[in-house]
């Protein structure tokens, strides 16, 4: 039987890895037996990330993988496979895949950890959930770090360069223009107790303007990465009169389409306490957000109504000891 290791607690999924969520929903959707166990164990991988996929001894991961074995070995009259689509049609789908892992992926990473309000009513509180203690301290901040570096990768988090710089276009508004600057500036030492308060609030100051600028450029980001499937939809869906719908086959789902789903699904979590980009998407593509709702709808139903959720047992469980055991060779990857 299928295995499936992902992110969560007990028997609910977690929203920290759309990589996850588009994995367990592509299983639920073949008709083939598995189960799904929510370890938020990144031990059980060599490549320490999640999701994993184990049949027999062979381990398939990450997303990218999982699918491209799911879909080969398993056909179902509800995923597009490659036997469905023509070159051409191939080489959309894996472009959009690449989209989706390597641009709305760093969008995802800012969202939940370099977002101040959501990092720390929502992401870091998670993590307590998921790991024990000490565990439960380390492993956010190791994902934070990972996520300052990622998010960089689009000009997020970052000092200069132009608005647009990534894409090579030019920004309408020069840097002063979103107040001066005081980056540059030495560090200040305070000379009285109301000094030191003035200085506090303005550096926080600094750190919402800057923290604007970055939200706002993820709206424009998330803007121009969604048009790529509005476009094509409409291409290849002229005169069907629909918003917004399945891109290749109006029956079936390919591989990118159901990990745009699970961006979009954890982008706009109701649970995150700033819904910028949820507000954002609402506003700028109603269509799109109302259809990915109804397709996700429709998955979680069908992935809450059975008993395919477990949570991690014995060396599955991501505990101090069993780290310990990973870290001495005792267990293997």
């Amino acid at each position: 039987m299928l295995q499936l290791h992902v992110w969560g607690e007990g028997g609910r999924i977690s929203v920290i890895s759309p990589e996850c969520l588009a994995s367990l929903w592509l299983l639920l959707s073949l008709d083939i037996p598995y189960e799904i166990v929510t370890s938020s164990n990144t031990n059980v991988s060599t490549i320490n990330k999640l999701p994993v996929l184990i049949e027999d001894t062979v381990k398939y991961q990450g997303y990218e993988e999982i699918s491209a074995y799911l879909i080969e070995k398993y056909p179902s009259s509800r995923v597009v496979g490659s036997s469905d689509l023509s070159k051409k049609e191939q080489l959309v789908n894996l472009a959009l895949l690449n989209i989706n892992l390597h641009k709305i992926e760093y969008i995802h990473q800012y969202n939940l950890y370099i977002n101040t309000r959501n990092y720390e009513k929502y992401t870091r509180k998670q993590f307590q959930k998921y790991f024990p203690f000490p565990m439960m301290y380390n492993q956010p901040l190791k994902f934070y770090n990972n996520a300052q570096a990622q998010v960089a990768l689009l000009g997020l988090n970052t000092k200069g360069g132009g608005f647009f710089n990534f894409t090579g276009q030019t920004s309408e508004l020069a840097q002063t223009e979103y107040i001066n600057d005081d980056a540059d500036e030495p560090d200040q030492v305070a000379i009285s107790t109301l000094h030191e308060r003035q200085l506090i609030t303005k550096s926080k100051e600094k750190m919402a303007l800057k923290e604007s600028k970055n939200s706002l450029r993820c709206l424009v980001l998330i803007n121009e990465y969604l048009q790529h499937y509005i476009r094509i939809f409409a291409k290849r869906n002229a005169e069907d009169g629909s918003d917004f719908g399945p891109i290749f086959d109006t029956t079936k789902f390919s591989s990118s389409e159901l990990l745009l789903y699970a961006y979009i699904y954890s982008l706009t979590f109701e649970e995150l306490p700033d819904t910028f980009l949820q507000n954002y998407l609402h506003l700028k593509h109603p269509e799109v957000l109302d259809f990915i709702k109804v397709q996700i709808g429709t998955f979680n139903k069908i992935l809450y109504s059975g008993e395919k959720i477990r949570g991690p047992v014995a060396d599955e469980v991501p505990s101090l000891w069993n780290e310990i055991k990973y870290l001495s060779g005792y267990l293997q990857v």
